[in-house]
Order: C-alpha cells, then sequence, then structure tokens
C-alpha cells in the first residue's frame, strides 16, 4: 500500500486514516503515506470530532479530583497546598 500510495498523484482515504497517520508525516519513513502539498477532506463536518479523537485529551471531574489529591500528597508546604484547594475551587 504504501508503494502505490507512493508512486501515485492522486491518493483517496478517508480522514479516519489520514488523521492518525498526519502525526507521522514528521517522520516520513515511519508515515504510512507520502508527503502531500494538499489535502482535500469530504466529510470535512466530522473533521473536527475525529481530530479531537486522534488528538485530544478527555478531561472529567474525577480526572481534576485525582490530580489534587495527588498534588496535596505530592506538597509538604501547607502554604502550597492552600494555593492548590484555592485554585481547584475556582475550576
Amino acid at each position: 500500500m504504501r508503494r502505490r500510495a507512493a508512486d501515485s498523484n492522486l491518493v483517496i482515504i478517508n480522514h479516519h486514516l489520514f488523521l492518525p497517520t498526519s502525526n507521522q508525516m514528521k517522520a516520513p519513513d515511519a508515515s504510512v503515506l507520502p508527503a502531500a502539498c494538499a489535502v482535500v477532506f469530504d466529510e470535512a463536518h466530522e473533521l473536527e470530532h475525529i481530530a479531537s479523537d486522534c488528538f485530544g485529551v478527555s478531561l472529567s471531574n474525577r480526572r481534576v479530583e485525582d490530580l489534587i489529591l495527588d498534588v496535596h500528597k505530592g506538597t509538604s508546604d501547607a502554604d502550597r497546598r492552600a494555593e492548590v484547594s484555592k485554585a481547584a475551587g475556582r475550576l
């Protein structure tokens, strides 16, 4: 597939394949796709959602609470713990 894509003038792929492999464009030897001068997306209205899934980070209340607890455990300074608690209250 790589060789056929590299030898082609036009490659048509789904954005579900393009986005995860686009991060590899910085390392051409690892890339599944050849370098491109232009990319045209069909169904572009889904692009933001797909990109979020590929590159985004999910954050929940529970993950924030766990992070705050970890910071409290790792901080012996009472003033620092108070700053963390105050910042957490603003979230």
